[in-house]
């Protein structure tokens, strides 16, 4: 039966993932036909197509319609709620098929960083063998309730790892990663640096132990400092809002368009790596096999694969290999 504190940490992994997808697909919006020079229109063989000609020939083509679960932990079996989640993206791709709009569903399973490294541990598991077991959970419960996916993604899965790497090279050479410190408290459970004023000193009741726990899932966290890559997400504060503000429908309702906007006004600089000798279950940092990319960083570029990353990859990567 899960505790009321394993609910607020499922609540907290909503959160983020909501945030993150929304200011990820608000990025991905905005960014449509500007992170490359303008070139002809798409010809001949695809697998040559540069990044502009393919964006021209999908903006041609009926643009379906896109839905998608969380992807799912896999540290621990599916629940209930794993279900509730794959149901209603269900329904919403259905009810568009029945008005005739093509529709694309994707779910899958989270598999790295140190929370999966560490049940598997606990576990007496290979780290991979002990993802595949979980993540083969998840896939039987969408088989069995009849979930109309269209990919069962899993982090683990080369194409995204492909995909990933491609999308951390492309923030690298417009400038949005830098190398810096970066001190807080940290909570493995919950995957997240805590700044000070959201950790407090709690009694652990079975031991009388006194360590320090973050106030909203009451998780334990550790003071950490670290050299780790950052991404200057503060840069686009203005730009998000402006497009909020031009575009009042981005996202409905309108409650969920208010919370967003306040969270985007308080937008920092992210940390998205973290040393190989403290998290090596993930995707190394290119070029720096000393950095692991970091689990949400890695995560949120899934929505991004299936919607069609890997396709450009072919087309400009393949030739650019790593100039």
């Amino acid at each position: 039966m899960p505790t009321a504190m394993d609910k607020a940490l499922q609540s907290r992994n909503l959160f983020f993932g909501f945030t993150g997808l929304v200011v990820g697909a608000s990025l991905w919006n905005m960014w449509n036909g500007e992170m490359f020079p303008a070139e002809k229109d798409a010809t001949g063989d695809p697998e040559t197509w540069t990044e502009t000609e393919l964006r021209r020939w999908l903006k041609a083509a009926k643009k379906p319609f896109y839905v998608t679960t969380p992807i799912f932990y896999v540290n621990s079996s599916p629940h209930v709620g794993h279900l509730y989640s794959m149901i209603l993206a269900d329904i919403f791709k259905r009810w568009q098929l029945l008005k005739r709009r093509p529709a694309q569903l994707l779910t899958g399973t989270d598999e790295h960083g140190v929370k999966v490294q560490r049940a598997a541990q606990e576990a007496g598991s290979e780290t991979l063998a002990f993802c595949t077991k979980h993540a083969e959970q998840f896939k039987l419960l969408a088989d069995t309730a009849n979930i109309s996916y269209d990919r069962f993604m899993r982090t683990t899965d080369s194409d995204h790892k492909d995909a990933v790497t491609y999308f951390w090279q492309e923030l690298d050479r417009q400038g949005y990663i830098y190398q810096a410190k970066h001190e807080g408290w940290y909570c493995v459970s919950d995957e997240t640096f805590y700044p000070e004023n959201q950790v407090h000193a709690i009694l652990v009741p079975a031991t009388g132990e006194k360590i320090m726990a973050s106030k909203e899932t009451g998780k334990e966290v550790t003071w950490t400092s670290e050299t780790n890559y950052h991404f200057r997400l503060s840069d686009f504060r203005e730009r998000l809002l402006k497009h909020y503000t031009d575009n009042p429908d981005f996202i409905v309702p309108r409650e969920r368009m208010n919370f967003i906007i306040n969270e985007v006004e308080g937008l920092k600089d992210l940390s998205i790596s973290r040393p190989k000798e403290r998290l090596s279950w993930g995707i190394p940092v290119p070029g720096d096999p000393d950095q692991t990319m970091y689990v949400w960083f890695d995560a949120l570029i899934n929505y991004i694969t299936h919607a069609g990353t890997q396709l450009t990859m072919k087309a400009v990567v393949g030739r650019q290999k790593y100039r």
